[in-house]
Parts: C-alpha cells; structure tokens; sequence
C-alpha cells in the first residue's frame, strides 16, 4: 500500500507531454531502492517516448553527475534520493550556474519544507545559493494523506471520514510532511493483511487445511498467501 516514486511516473508523463519536453534526466542517490526505482522509471519514460538520455547516479560533491547532465544539455531533471544528495547536486549547479528559468527540477515530495536549509553544511554552498538553484523551478510529487473520494472503502469509510477520526483520536492535524502523513497507507497495509489472509484460508479450505496449520515449512500455505495476497485489489482510505 506504499506509494513509491514510481507511482507518480504517469503524472510526470502527463505533465511532460502537456509541455512538450522530449528529453530529460534522471539522477538519483546510488544506495537503497533508489537505482531501482530510477531503472523503472527510465524504462516508463522510454515506452512513452520520452527520451531519457542521462541516468546518473549522484556520488560525492554531486560534480559528476552534474557533468553528465551538462553534457546532454538536459534541462528537465528528474531526481530520486535523499536530501543529502540533492543539496550537493544543487550546489554543484550552482557553482556551474545550471540553473534559472531555463531548468526544472522534480523532487520526492517528503522532504523538510526547507531541506536546503541544514547545518551542518555538507557542501559549500550558502542556503541563500541553493534557494537561488531551487526557486522557482522546482516540483515535488507527494502523496495525498488520504483519498477524496466520496466513495466508501473497504472499510466503510471515504477517506475524509478516515481522516476527521484519526485527527480526533490523536488530537493531532496531520500535515503533508509529517511521519504521521503515512497513518493512512498503514490503515490500508493492515486491510491488505486482514483480506489477504481471509482469502488464503478460503482457498485452503477445499483442500483440507487450514492457516492454523501454518509453519515456515509449509510450501502450500506459502505460496496460496503470496498468490493471494498478488491477486488483492481494494478501495482504501488511500
């Protein structure tokens, strides 16, 4: 129930075509699931005829990877990463003055609201400098907090009901870039399990055994959760 970079590569296309930018980049920090997810978002971009002729992974100052942008002469940068990462590709675009009205910026949407404001410096750039790269060039993809839908989930509930209950409970206003942003997924991935689970013992029943005989050694159960749990598809909160 997680939403992934990956999730939002339709809206990007959207956007893209709608403006008609052909050719991007994509540079990404080089740990984690980021390469991966820069290689699925690469392969949608080309299927879709968008020409992606950088992918770079941002390693050190940022220096490297900037210059294989600078090379391709790409003007419209996809990043993937962490903040850490795209504070040194900023400051290495400053330096190389890569950056105004000519240039867009897509970043992950669950930065702090001022990332490219951190002490400790670990780059050598002022805040104000990187501000300079980022203002008005730059978009983020972020997850909505829930669904607004007037529609009922699974759970009987839209998304906004699920919200005002949560805010209640724990007397709290949840806020885009918060940890508590993710309640929802969470609400959703703990259905996932409860469906999921419901479905393998209907399936296992006719065959005469039950999820309460489960052990990490039985191959059936195994295999009819993770086929079941592949084949699930619900409305959530989310």
């Amino acid at each position: 129930t997680s939403v992934t970079e990956t999730s939002f590569t339709s809206a990007k296309l959207a956007f893209f075509k709608r403006f008609q930018w052909e050719k991007i980049g994509i540079a990404h920090s080089g740990f984690g699931a980021y390469p991966k997810s820069a290689l699925l978002i690469q392969q949608d971009m080309t299927k879709a005829g968008i020409d992606v002729a950088v992918v770079e992974s941002v390693t050190g100052d940022g220096t490297f990877a900037l210059n294989s942008i600078l090379v391709k002469d790409i003007r419209i940068i996809v990043f993937i990463g962490n903040s850490k990462e795209a504070r040194n590709l900023f400051c290495a675009a400053y330096h190389r003055g890569y950056y105004g009205s000519r240039f867009v910026w897509w970043f992950p949407g669950l930065y702090d609201n001022t990332w490219w404001d951190v002490l400790p410096r670990d780059h050598n750039c002022t805040t104000k400098q990187l501000f300079s790269v980022l203002q008005n060039s730059s978009f983020y993809t972020l997850p909505p907090i829930y669904s607004t839908s007037h529609s009922p989930g699974v759970s009987g509930k839209t998304g906004g009901q699920f919200y005002q209950e949560i805010t209640k409970i724990i007397n709290y206003v949840i806020k885009d870039s918060d940890v508590s942003s993710a309640v929802g997924a969470m609400y959703d991935a703990i259905w996932t399990v409860a469906l999921g689970l419901n479905a393998t013992e209907a399936s296992l029943n006719p065959l005469n055994t039950s999820l309460r005989q489960f052990d990490y050694g039985n191959q059936l159960i195994t295999s009819t959760l993770v086929k079941e749990l592949s084949q699930l598809s619900f409305y959530g909160v989310t």
